[in-house]
């Protein structure tokens, strides 16, 4: 009987895998960390690392910084954008401990939505280091949602950092006002209304041609046409000359001046308002008017993301594993190595009188002689050689196998390291 095999080493295999495991945390989650910054006034000691560890190495502001992933072969080609970190210094960095994402967060599994805006803004990563905005109503490019342009931020897989470095809006939904113009008059005085300045603090007079006011610092004019519905066109040229579209843009429908705070006259994708609404529009004579401006959503900046979130990844790890291989002839290990199947010998009054008697025979008990009878493996243990007395490895059995005498039995035995 057989009871120590060498194992063949050359069957011994180590295989190496790649696992990951999803994570979500919030903004009070142990492990995570939430910091804003500006350079040259908070936190001006995070903006410096940060420039020193990942864009320009502590040199001055590039062209249009970016470096090579090289995540996947397939994609060598792509790049992380890192110009932006430099123009918009107001970012906010979100630290994942390393206890979470491993080696490295996994390419294209972040997802960061913040939760103080009602319509909970969503960025991803796009696989190569750049954050995107998910359903964005305002945008750099028109071209793609992933284009260079529109891209908010960076995240380093490696170092479990993602940095949020914009300052324009995510959203914003303009607010409208309308202005009817009936039967005109050139009577000085009555045919009038106030729109907000671009500065949002002098109130500008519109009124109509033939008015003997004469206050022309603050006080612009626009011609009265031959109809109420020429005399608004009139209107909307002259709303959009003095305004230039900062905040207000005109457009006539008969003689209606319709009035939008556009979402889309922007600076570097910001309103230059982020009010939800302008103040209202005041008028008399010929004008009819409501309250105002109205139906606005304020502007949501990527500048105020970063204090109350949930945030979604997938940690990634390298695992190894070892393989042994272990083969039984059809002439090996065929007898069983349960001392209950021996015979025991002799009478015995006690527990212990059987076991001894049941230890000191090295015959089985008749039942186990049968020329058909074999025995079923449950455990394989390993050892180290020269020490045949504790195992180093241990393999129980999921259920017991009957040992052949007629074929080999090969098993295999899988270890992490």
């Amino acid at each position: 009987m057989s009871t120590f095999k060498n194992i063949n080493k050359s069957s011994t295999l180590i295989e190496k895998n790649v696992v990951s495991y999803k994570h979500t945390f919030t903004t009070a989650s142990v492990g995570i960390q939430s910091i804003k910054i500006v350079s040259g006034s908070i936190s001006q000691s995070y903006w410096d690392s940060l420039n020193v560890m990942f864009y320009t190495s502590g040199s001055s502001v590039y062209g249009n910084e970016t470096k090579l992933e090289f995540d996947n072969f397939a994609y060598k080609d792509r790049k992380q954008h890192l110009n932006k970190y430099h123009g918009y210094p107001s970012s906010s960095i979100i630290t994942i401990g390393q206890k979470f994402y491993g080696e490295r967060i996994k390419s294209g599994s972040f997802k960061y939505t913040d939760l103080n805006a009602s319509n909970s803004p969503i960025l991803k990563d796009d696989g190569f280091g750049n954050l995107f905005p998910v359903n964005n109503t305002v945008s750099h490019s028109t071209n793609s949602p992933s284009s260079s342009d529109n891209f908010v931020g960076n995240i380093f897989y490696e170092h479990g950092i993602a940095i949020i470095t914009e300052t324009s809006s995510y959203s914003h939904t303009p607010s409208t006002a309308t202005i009817t113009l009936v039967g005109m008059s050139t009577t000085a005085g009555i045919n009038h209304f106030f729109l907000t300045g671009s500065n949002l603090s002098t109130s500008i007079k519109f009124i109509s041609t033939g008015s003997t006011e004469t206050d022309t610092s603050t006080i612009k004019f626009f011609g009265s046409g031959s109809s109420t519905a020429a005399t608004a066109i009139l209107a909307a040229n002259k709303v959009n000359s003095v305004f230039g579209g900062l905040h207000i843009t005109a457009s006539t429908s008969a003689s209606v001046l319709k009035l939008s705070n556009d979402a889309n006259s922007l600076t570097n994708r910001r309103p230059t308002t982020t009010l939800a609404n302008l103040p209202p529009i005041s008028g008399s004579g010929g004008f009819s008017t409501g309250s105002g401006f109205s139906g606005g959503a304020a502007a949501v900046n990527y500048s105020d993301f970063g204090t109350n979130f949930t945030l979604d990844i997938e940690s990634q790890d390298t695992k190894y594993t070892q393989e042994y291989e272990v083969t039984l002839k059809p002439n090996e290990f065929n007898h069983t190595m349960n001392y209950s199947a021996r015979m025991p010998i002799g009478t015995f009054e006690t527990l212990n009188d059987l076991t001894a008697s049941i230890l000191n025979n090295e015959y089985l008990a008749a039942e186990f002689t049968s020329s058909d009878w074999q025995p079923y493996i449950t455990r394989i243990h390993l050892y180290q050689d020269g020490d045949y007395d504790t195992p180093v490895i241990t393999a129980n059995l999921v259920k017991p196998i009957r040992k052949s005498d007629k074929i080999p039995l090969t098993f295999k035995i899988k270890l992490d390291i």
